[in-house]
């Protein structure tokens, strides 16, 4: 998490002139509403579909170096988010506070090794937001998963050729069906489907000659995997086409041209980590214990309106 972190922490520039105050209510709307998508909203629709190049996974939260020489994937932390405070503001605001352990929220993702870490976390909640306190805990947690699993896809990058072709990652999905030849899956129903295009029941037949499998930290086969199991996979786009176009091309929605070149078993996730990037700035930021502020809270970042 920490490259959100550093980009929401950045000295924001201020506007030539004053921003009208349904400005992001604006913004948003002509975003669902432009026949032409530009880069955030196929940032929003593509929130967990990580491009990976030869030197990196690119992925909402910022990119995550990677490099050329293999590693074993890490031992396979188990995270844990319970709630510690509840602190009213004078300003009509709250703060939420929760302790996250193993959940690695501050590491860059780049397939190192991962340590046992203990985080404690503080959030400043919008008055009358309708984002509530459980929903904080919950897509915490769904962060913390999806860090482990993003760092064990950085791992397995580093064991692709050097000369690799651009390839992309998934979010999590699970197995529908499985033949040796053959592999059905569908999104991981914890992710808010409205931010999403990739289809469900999608059947993917193109396997790396080299195919990579793992079950967490693991090496095993891919006649290991069965039926129910939640996986991320990395894949490499044969079709040529880019998705910055007008229809907002997915290629995952395209097996034909869907080469799979590793396959990482997951455990089960348990909330939706796309809660927290669409609640960040908007109802929620960041806030950290500091001797200068009345409430002795810090925001680490401001809201975005």
């Amino acid at each position: 998490m920490n490259n959100l972190e550093e980009l929401l922490s950045r000295h924001t520039p201020k506007p030539k002139r004053p921003l009208p105050n349904n400005f992001t209510e604006t913004v948003i709307s002509e975003l669902k509403n432009s026949p032409k998508k530009n880069w955030l909203q196929n940032v929003i629709e593509n929130l967990h579909i990580r491009r990976i190049s030869k030197v990196g996974i690119t992925f909402f939260a910022g990119v995550v170096l990677v490099g050329g020489t293999a590693v074993a994937i890490a031992l396979w932390p188990k995270p844990t988010v319970t709630p510690t405070i509840v602190k009213s503001l004078p300003s009509g605001n709250h703060i939420v506070g929760v302790d996250a352990e193993n959940c690695q929220y501050f590491k860059d993702l780049d397939g190192t090794a991962t340590k046992p870490t203990s985080d404690k976390l503080y959030y400043e909640v919008r008055q009358g937001s309708q984002f509530t306190d459980q929903q904080i805990i919950d897509t915490v947690q769904g962060v913390c998963e999806e860090n482990i699993s993003n760092n064990a896809i950085s791992a397995i990058v580093k064991q692709l050729p050097k000369d690799m072709p651009p390839t992309q990652s998934t979010n999590a999905y699970i197995i529908n069906a499985i033949t040796k030849n053959s592999i059905t899956v569908t999104m991981d129903s914890h992710y808010n489907a409205a931010l999403y295009t990739t289809q469900p029941n999608l059947t993917y037949t193109h396997f790396s000659d080299h195919l990579l499998a793992y079950n967490e930290n693991s090496k095993v086969s891919y006649g290991d995997f069965k039926a129910g199991d939640t996986i991320k996979m990395i894949v490499q786009d044969t079709s040529g086409k880019s998705p910055e176009t007008q229809e907002s091309y997915n290629p995952l929605n395209h097996p034909e041209t869907i080469t799979i070149l590793a396959i990482l078993k997951i455990p089960a996730l348990t909330a939706d980590p796309s809660t927290f990037y669409t609640a960040i700035g908007k109802d929620i930021v960041r806030v950290e214990p500091c001797a200068t502020s009345p409430s002795g809270f810090c925001r680490a970042y401001e809201f975005t309106n």
